[in-house]
């Protein structure tokens, strides 16, 4: 558990905005995300900054280079506002993460423990299972334990076989023991 801690924040620390942590603790679709938001932000800036970098490669003596006039060029691109609220949001993110990548593996820690104890006393499920289906599984495991009389549906037409007319039109009780 605690390598698996030191792993993940590790991978928080130097790989963090690219969701590398969130795809190690296993969970791969918010680590797609934060990727996905990462890569996004990164190219909206380099589209807000491209003129900037191109007059840049244009010119042929670099003091003659207004930088002042090039930055106000990059505040005003329309790329640029989006690709820092892209980034405030990978920022915060990964604020979360710093005590997310505990709890993460805290509770994945208690799921193997839980699946440990299981395992000694009742079936195992498999891995791969879908957890709903597990849950379902171990709701009618606990249902088993329960002794009170359970009502199913029957169909309209069902009648009850100590209810049944005989053909003089008496009704007839069921007797144990009785044929």
């Amino acid at each position: 558990m605690i390598v698996r801690m030191i792993l993940g924040y590790l991978f928080w620390a130097f790989l963090g905005s690219f969701g590398v942590h969130r795809f190690f603790l296993g969970r791969p679709k918010s680590g797609l995300t934060l990727l996905l938001l990462t890569v996004i932000s990164f190219a909206l800036l380099l589209a807000a900054m491209g003129p900037m970098i191109t007059e840049i490669m244009q010119a042929e003596d670099a003091a003659a280079v207004d930088a002042d006039l090039l930055a106000d060029q990059v505040l005003v691109s329309p790329y640029f506002m989006p690709s820092m609220a892209l980034g405030a949001i990978v920022g915060l993110w990964l604020l979360a993460d710093l005590i997310l990548v505990a709890l993460i593996v805290l509770k994945d820690e208690e799921e193997a423990e839980l699946a440990r104890q299981e395992a000694g006393s009742t079936v195992v499920y498999g891995a791969n299972m879908d957890p709903s289906f597990q849950a379902t599984q171990r709701a009618m495991e606990l249902d088993d334990f329960d002794d009170r009389p359970r009502r199913r549906a029957l169909p309209d037409d069902f009648v009850m076989p100590w209810r049944q007319e005989n053909p003089r039109g008496e009704q007839k009780t069921y007797k144990p023991g009785e044929d």
